[in-house]
């Protein structure tokens, strides 16, 4: 070796060599020799620590209204046990209120109707027949004292009618009454009209209709309650 004169050359000291570690997926960065785990990777994460994760709180939800929203009404007990009665109960209480409805409208038609249309209950009609004929009469008023009998005569096979003449007898068979015969009045072709008093008392009488024609003369009889006013 030569000596240049100057001071003596000293080796400078061999730089430890950084040795990289293999990274596992969990673990990285390098390591120095002879500092088993020295140099890791701040980063680096063991196995088996626990792992802090810094979540925001979470915020309170707004209250939903079932109504608004749509929800059936299984849905909406659960979600707002205030409103849950009120809104399964509309439509029950809808379903109950449209028949009552219907039904009230009914009753006040049929009520308007029955005090507009007041048939006369003092009116009687009665229907007898002949041999050939069918006999109506009509009541104004059947009761003790005058009454005006309307009698309508028609043939039963709707011929032409024969008849002249008719007379009223009234018999009241549980009593063992009987009235004059009393004669009706032509008012055109087999119409007729008797006035006079025909019933003695109240009671179930019998009127026998007794028709005279050219055809000789036929019997019809009906049956009807007479009262004292």
């Amino acid at each position: 070796m030569a000596w240049h004169g100057g001071p003596p050359h000293r080796p400078r000291p061999a730089r430890r060599l950084l040795r990289p570690r293999a990274r596992d997926g969990l673990h990285g960065g390098t390591e120095h020799p002879g500092r088993p785990g020295a140099g890791r990777d701040r980063r680096a994460v063991r196995a088996d620590a626990a792992v802090h994760l810094h979540l925001p709180l979470p915020r309170p939800l707004s209250r939903v209204d079932p109504v608004r929203q749509g929800l059936p009404g299984a849905h909406r007990g659960a979600v707002d046990r205030r409103g849950a009665g009120a809104a399964v109960s509309r439509p029950r209480n809808r379903a109950v209120l449209i028949p009552l409805g219907v039904l009230a409208v009914v009753v006040a038609a049929v009520g308007g109707f029955l005090l507009w249309y007041q048939p006369d209950p003092l009116e009687v009609s009665l229907t007898g027949t002949s041999a050939n004929y069918t006999v109506q009469l009509r009541f104004d008023h059947p009761t003790v004292g005058t009454n005006t009998v309307d009698i309508a005569v028609d043939r039963r096979d709707h011929g032409p009618v024969e008849v002249d003449r008719v007379a009223l007898e009234a018999v009241m068979p549980r009593m063992g009454h009987a009235m004059p015969q009393l004669s009706a009045e032509p008012r055109g072709q087999g119409r007729f009209q008797a006035r006079g008093e025909l019933f003695l008392m109240a009671g179930v009488w019998t009127v026998s209709v007794r028709l005279h024609g050219a055809g000789g003369g036929e019997l019809a009889t009906v049956t009807l309650p007479v009262s004292t006013s």
